[in-house]
């Protein structure tokens, strides 16, 4: 019987403080702040928040940036009216205070939190009130109510409530909070259709907009979890945008590209901007090379070393500057391959070579040398650019590879005391460097393509030949190609 009875007076008292915590009051707070509050203190990094009540009760508070300890709480009475200043430091090393919240607690009332986003030297009083100290009045009901549905998300209730707060005496006092409220009701109106509509049509990425504006002021876990529900719909729109432009654009099929590309962007998609706009710039790219028949290939001439060979680049309508590519090399590169070999004979008695081909005497060393460049291999690497249809400047900078066969005295002599075949064997080949900057035009129109290109070449090794490198620093390239 006794454990019985224990069990009913447990229950009973359980019952008792569930039903004290649902009754818990709700405190008034209203900003009292006459003009514009000043703090006067010196230089320090200070602010002093007031507050002020009638009521019996006390008053204690707690930050979430200070420690109780850090709180300078100041208590005046005077007839009855209490007064509590406290003193925050709005700055300190390393420490964000803009997101400060100051809980305010009395026994049998709801804790009241508000913001205090404080600067150096501000001032602001609030008044603290019972509102169910006063006589039961309907003004007092509505408010309960309207606040009430406002917890609870009934925004359109919540609206009423304070709608019928108007015709009571107390709005006079009241009357900036009631219609602040009631303007909110109405934006919370306006974004929760917002949400509802946009969710409703797929559009998810406005629905975790308008989501997060209601969360602002209510704190709803359904309306929570609405929000995150929108933000992985949104994402998975996101993501799957951005792998259609992946494979429209490995498919070549680059309008698609582009339109599924910038839609991921234009749509907000912050995860995947990122990749989106790396690949729209690929995108951009092909699409300018295929409409401006960029891509360009030149078969190329140079009479000057009897050489052969190409330009290859980017040649665009479109843009300011493209690139190109030139490699030439004449056609005795593969008797070098075989094996030099220079036509003539040598005398032993009078210790004298006799040249078949045509030969010149450098004036200084008195060397001998043929005409033209027997081996030549030329690379170049420049920009073009577009100056008026159809025509590009093109310049750039080149290396410039020469060379030519003669008879080597040592190797002669060696051959001589080994009676050796000295035409073949006795022949060396004399190599030359050269820094090779190059300017010139290119005609382009549609499909085709006319190159002319005048390079000069700076060598780096003349030795004994200064003349016949001096005949040979001037080069004339020219071609004709095809774009694409």
């Amino acid at each position: 019987m006794k454990r019985i009875l224990f069990i009913a007076f447990l229950t009973m008292a359980l019952t008792a403080v569930v039903n004290a915590q649902e009754t818990l009051k709700l405190l008034n707070v209203q900003e009292t702040t006459q003009g514009v509050g000043v703090y006067p203190c010196g230089d320090r990094h200070e602010a002093m928040v007031q507050f002020v009540t009638n009521e019996p009760f006390g008053l204690t508070f707690e930050s979430s940036h200070d420690r109780p300890d850090q709180m300078r709480v100041t208590l005046d009475s005077i007839a009855g009216r209490k007064t509590y200043s406290l003193v925050f430091v709005t700055q300190e090393p390393g420490k964000d205070f803009s997101n400060r919240r100051l809980t305010i607690r009395v026994p049998g009332f709801q804790d009241y939190r508000i913001p205090l986003p404080l600067k150096d030297k501000q001032l602001f009083e609030y008044t603290v009130s019972d509102p169910y100290s006063v006589l039961r009045s309907p003004f007092f009901n509505y408010l309960e109510k309207a606040q009430e549905s406002f917890n609870n998300s009934e925004y359109q209730k919540a609206k009423d409530n304070y709608e019928l707060c108007r015709y009571c005496p107390e709005y006079l006092n009241d009357t900036a909070n009631i219609l602040q409220h009631i303007q909110l009701c109405d934006s919370m109106l306006i974004w929760y259709n917002q949400a509802i509509e946009a969710d409703h049509f797929f559009r998810y990425h406005e629905a975790v907009t308008a989501y997060s504006k209601l969360l602002i002021y209510d704190g709803n876990e359904k309306l929570r979890q609405s929000m995150y529900n929108a933000q992985r719909n949104f994402d998975r729109d996101c993501e799957a945008m951005l792998n259609i432009g992946l494979k429209e654009m490995e498919a070549g099929n680059l309008e698609r590209a582009d339109q599924m590309l910038n839609q991921v962007i234009d749509n907000g998609c912050t995860r995947y901007a990122k990749m989106a706009s790396d690949n729209l710039e690929i995108v951009h790219k092909a699409k300018l090379r295929r409409d401006s028949h960029s891509r360009t290939f030149i078969g190329e001439h140079s009479p000057t070393y009897k050489s052969w060979g190409f330009t290859f680049g980017d040649f665009y309508e479109n843009k300011g500057y493209g690139w190109y590519l030139s490699l030439m090399a004449n056609g005795h590169i593969l008797d070098f391959i075989e094996g030099a070999e220079v036509k003539g004979t040598y005398d032993k008695v009078t210790e004298k070579f006799t040249y078949k081909d045509e030969m010149k005497q450098d004036k200084e060393s008195g060397e001998f040398y043929p005409n033209k460049m027997k081996y030549n291999v030329n690379f170049a690497l420049g920009s073009n650019w577009h100056i008026w249809e159809p025509i590009y400047v093109h310049a750039g900078v080149g290396y410039n590879l020469g060379a030519i066969d003669l008879f080597d005295k040592e190797l002669v002599n060696e051959a001589i005391q080994k009676n050796k075949n000295f035409n073949k064997d006795c022949t060396s080949t004399q190599f030359f460097h050269g820094v090779a900057p190059e300017v010139g035009v290119v005609l382009k129109y549609y499909r085709a393509a006319l190159k002319l290109t005048y390079q000069y070449t700076i060598w780096t090794n003349k030795g004994d030949f200064k003349d016949f490198c001096n005949d040979h620093v001037n080069g004339i390239k020219f071609g004709i190609g095809f774009c694409w």
